[in-house]
């Protein structure tokens, strides 16, 4: 279901012509996570495949943009993953 929703999401967002990778892959919330982070949050397997998809799609830096990110308490995905222990997602 989340991923359906993230799906339909990117579609009306390339239909629009949105800056799919500053506006939507990039993009941060209050706390400076990104759609990355939250995926890891939740240990949703699934839709952190379908990011890395897409940001390869897109040609983004994965190390720097994605893996490294880091947020408002300077901790990283990685971070967030270990921290938590979601084998899965590392």
């Amino acid at each position: 279901m989340v991923t359906e929703i993230l799906e339909k999401l990117w579609y009306w967002s390339r239909e629009e012509q949105i800056n799919l990778k500053d506006d939507m892959m990039l993009a941060e919330d209050v706390e400076g996570q990104t759609a990355w982070h939250l995926a890891v949050w939740c240990c949703y397997k699934e839709i952190l495949v379908n990011l890395w998809v897409w940001a390869r799609n897109l040609q983004l830096n994965l190390k720097d943009d994605q893996l490294l990110l880091k947020y408002f308490d300077g901790q990283s995905a990685w971070h967030i993953a270990a921290w938590h222990g979601y084998l899965k997602v590392l």
